[in-house]
């Protein structure tokens, strides 16, 4: 996970780059110079809104991108550790299932009931071989990262990410979500989302996003390290091993 982890601090380096850029060109003495010999002009009000709505987008960006990674890294350490059906946990297997049938018959592909057991008997096989897990992070589903979202994904692989009050921030994960989704689906113009928000908001907000993902991104570094992709083994089977 540590790559992952480098990579979120790359993203909030980029994020913390875009707000200090905001510093500087928000306010009624907000100016900028076309050319270096042309008088300084303010920048509009309206420019300032939409520069603010923006740092959604680049929030957003980062939290989405940064939990794609870190799947794809549980993904990773399967074919690492040579994970097969018969030792993954049953939400790996879940979801292992749902990858190859979501890959073979996508939502735009007509299925039958004969490609279903042919696809199921071709699983099936791969899981009597032996074959090691290769799974994949689909493009499809993502696009809505909140909280809750981030939960359930979580949930789906068999990582606990505790109680609620222990990922403080989700709120504010969940506003950005919004936002982000009112702009790019046009439901509000960027000064509109802008002119709700001063750029103490916006800092409060962004603080709490990257409490939020540092605490899930930790999450999944113990299932990572713990190998909790594995299946787990009965306390009947642990006291019959041999010591």
């Amino acid at each position: 996970m540590d790559s992952v982890i480098e990579e979120f601090k790359g993203r909030a380096a980029e994020v913390d780059a875009y707000f200090a850029f905001l510093e500087n060109t928000l306010g009624p003495e907000a100016c900028t110079r076309p050319t270096r010999d042309a008088p300084d002009k303010p920048i509009p009000s309206e420019t300032q809104m939409v520069l603010k709505a923006a740092a959604f987008l680049v929030l957003y960006n980062a939290v989405e991108a940064t939990v794609r990674s870190a799947v794809a890294e549980v993904y990773s350490a399967l074919i690492k550790k040579a994970v097969t059906f018969e030792k993954a946990r049953d939400e790996i297997r879940r979801l292992y299932i749902g990858i190859e049938f979501g890959k073979r018959f996508p939502g735009d592909v007509a299925a039958s009931f004969e490609g279903y057991r042919s696809h199921a008997l071709t699983l099936v096989n791969r899981a009597i071989q032996r074959e090691v897990l290769q799974m994949e992070v689909l493009g499809r589903g993502w696009g809505n990262l909140d909280a809750q979202q981030i939960r359930v994904l979580c949930e789906r692989h068999g990582i606990d990410l505790g109680a609620a009050e222990e990922l403080p921030g989700g709120g504010s994960v969940r506003t950005v979500k919004e936002r982000r989704n009112h702009l790019a689906h046009g439901e509000f113009t960027f000064s509109e989302v802008g002119r709700d928000y001063s750029i103490k908001d916006l800092h409060r907000i962004k603080k709490e996003v990257y409490d939020f993902i540092s605490k899930v991104l930790d999450r999944f570094r113990r299932f990572v390290d713990g190998a909790k992709y594995l299946r787990p083994i009965p306390p009947a089977a642990q006291e019959a091993a041999p010591t």
